[in-house]
C-alpha cells in the first residue's frame, strides 16, 4: 500500500487521491459535473464519464456491454468499501466515509443490485472470495461489517 506523510502521521495515499476530493479542492463538484457536456442530468455524471470513457480501449477484454458495466460496478463498489475500510480505521479524522459510484444507482441492464449479489457471493463462498483472498479485505466478517455500513450510513446519501 502506498503511504504519503503529513502532520507526522503516516496514511494510505487512497485517503488522499480520490476522484471527488480532487475534483471538489474547491466545493466545485457540482459544477463540474454540471460543466460535463452530455452529463448534465446524470447520476455521478464524472462517474458516469470515466465509465464511458474506460470502455472504449476494453472491449477485446469484455466484449458485452453487461459484463463491462457488471466490471465497472464491482470496481467502483470494492473502491468505496476499501475507502470506507481505511475512513473508519484511519487516525486523520478529515477522510471520512466512502464514495457513492454508478453502482449505488444501478444499471438498467442489471436485474439485482450489484451489492446485493456481491453480498451472496462472498457469504458463498466465504474467506475464498477473490477479494478477502487477494487482501482487501481481512476477512469475511471484515466484509460483512463494511457492507452492512456501507448499507446502512452510505447509500442513503445518495441523491435523487
Amino acid at each position: 500500500m502506498q503511504l504519503i506523510f503529513q502532520s507526522s502521521l503516516f496514511e494510505p495515499l487512497a485517503t488522499r487521491i480520490d476522484l471527488w476530493i480532487v475534483v471538489n479542492a474547491r466545493g466545485k463538484c457540482k459544477k463540474a459535473e454540471k460543466a460535463l457536456p452530455g452529463y448534465e442530468n446524470k447520476k455521478a455524471a464524472l462517474n458516469a464519464r470515466v465509465f464511458d470513457l474506460l470502455r472504449e480501449p476494453l472491449p477485446e477484454y469484455l466484449p458485452a456491454d453487461s459484463d463491462y458495466a457488471d466490471a465497472f460496478d464491482r470496481f467502483e463498489y470494492l473502491t468505496a468499501l476499501v475507502h470506507l475500510d481505511l475512513a473508519l480505521s484511519s487516525q486523520i479524522k478529515s477522510f471520512i466515509g466512502a464514495p457513492l459510484g454508478l453502482f449505488a444507482w444501478g444499471h438498467a441492464i442489471q436485474n439485482e443490485p450489484l451489492i446485493d449479489r456481491m453480498s451472496a457471493e462472498a457469504k458463498k463462498q466465504g474467506e475464498g472470495w477473490a477479494p478477502i483472498r487477494s487482501g482487501l479485505f481481512d476477512s469475511l466478517s471484515r466484509f460483512n461489517e463494511l457492507d452492512g455500513h456501507y448499507r446502512k450510513e452510505i447509500l442513503p446519501l445518495r441523491w435523487n
